[in-house]
This record gives C-alpha cells, sequence and structure tokens, in this order.
C-alpha cells in the first residue's frame, strides 16, 4: 500500500525545506551569532504557527488571533532585535 500520495507530497517538501531552513540557518549563524540564530528561529516558528492555528490548517479547529497572542509575538521579536549584533 504505501503512503498516500498527498501525505507523500507533504513529506518531500517539508523535507525539502528542513533542508533549507538548516542550510540557511548554518550559513547566518555566523553573522548573527547562536543566540540571535536560535530565537530568530524560534520566532519564525512562533509566527507560522500563529498563522496557521488561525486559518484552521490541517483539520484543526481554529485558534482565534487575540491581542495576547499578538502581544507575545511583538516581545518575542523585540528580544529578537535586542539580541541581534550591533555595527
Amino acid at each position: 500500500q504505501g503512503v498516500p500520495r498527498p501525505t507523500a507530497g507533504m513529506l518531500l517538501f517539508s523535507g525539502a525545506l528542513g533542508v533549507f531552513i538548516g542550510i540557511g540557518a548554518a550559513y547566518s549563524l555566523r553573522f548573527t551569532g547562536v543566540t540571535a540564530g536560535v530565537a530568530t528561529i524560534i520566532l519564525g516558528q512562533l509566527v507560522v504557527s500563529t498563522i496557521v492555528d488561525s486559518i484552521g490548517w490541517g483539520g484543526l479547529e481554529r485558534i482565534p488571533l487575540t491581542p495576547q497572542r499578538i502581544l507575545g509575538l511583538l516581545v518575542m521579536a523585540l528580544g529578537v532585535y535586542l539580541l541581534l549584533p550591533r555595527k
């Protein structure tokens, strides 16, 4: 039987995306530093998960976008900004 065709496509896409994220992180960490780089990756994951939750992708219930969630993203973005090296 194997894996259903839509699932196989999603697995291939996510695997390729993971490779590109890994290469991008390895390349960019030498410019930003490990702490700022990891914080940026976490912020990106939070932003994408907030979008996915609010749209309801994956067949799950939609989680509304509240002011608290937006404030949390802004606080995290401020933290990443403060971690970035100054020139």
